[in-house]
């Protein structure tokens, strides 16, 4: 929600949990978590957080209003980016990546309606709902992976040790679909989806636009190798 501090003066955006989640106390510690994570990190590329709490039946958390739009809109408007562009947009959420990772955190869920693309092209680093200490064996829910089918490292599908590397294989989708305007694994059910993460070799992005660079098409399928020691190892 957008909403008003009226302490502050300013405007602000709420996110406030479902009420039938925030009585689950594990997704309510999950949601809290997010909260001391996003407030503990200082990156011109992630979205600050002001304030988090609980007010009845509702928890709610406290985000600066962005101006901009997300970046899978972009997409549905724009069409693909051009390489420079689309390469400058990723190496910013990379820098957020990196914030994130050197403090022991993961994302676990980098994907287009993530980012928030701003005036001259900044981009912001939304929702790490689903991030959590690396090594830690973090949270699910019940029979489910945490994650976007499109989007998730085979060793995420997999239920598998998830560290920066896991990041990495989300941001190389990205790079992907903002050259091309697709993904590069589509199925007709999630698991479908996930499963060939894990099973298919992916396209390169020259198979779609050939315009893309024989080297930005090189870091791309660097980013999406199936074993995390293949990729690249740091943001």
């Amino acid at each position: 929600y957008r909403a008003t501090d009226r302490m502050l003066h300013r405007d602000v955006a709420v996110k406030i949990l479902h009420r039938s989640l925030a009585v689950q106390e594990l997704i309510l510690r999950r949601f809290l978590r997010e909260a001391r994570a996003m407030a503990s990190l200082e990156s011109e590329h992630i979205v600050p957080v002001y304030d988090v709490g609980r007010d009845g039946e509702n928890a709610f958390l406290v985000m600066k209003l962005l101006a901009g739009t997300p970046l899978d809109r972009v997409l549905e408007q724009c069409g693909p980016l051009p390489g420079p562009r689309a390469a400058a947009v990723v190496e910013q959420v990379l820098r957020a990546l990196d914030e994130m990772h050197r403090r022991g955190l993961v994302h676990r869920d980098v994907k287009a309606s993530n980012v928030i693309l701003g005036p001259d092209d900044r981009a912001i680093l939304l929702d790490l709902g689903v991030s959590r200490a690396l090594g830690g064996r973090g949270l699910t829910t019940e029979g489910s992976v945490l994650g976007t089918p499109e989007y998730m490292s085979p060793e995420q599908v997999l239920g598998r040790t998830i560290d920066a590397r896991s990041d990495l294989y989300g941001a190389g989708i990205l790079l992907f679909e903002l050259l091309t305007c697709r993904v590069p694994f589509e199925g007709d059910t999630p698991m479908e989806i996930a499963m060939r993460h894990v099973s298919d070799p992916p396209p390169s992005p020259r198979r779609f636009v050939s315009g893309v660079s024989p080297a930005l098409a090189a870091v791309v399928l660097r980013a999406l190798e199936k074993e995390p020691g293949r990729r690249f190892a740091v943001a």
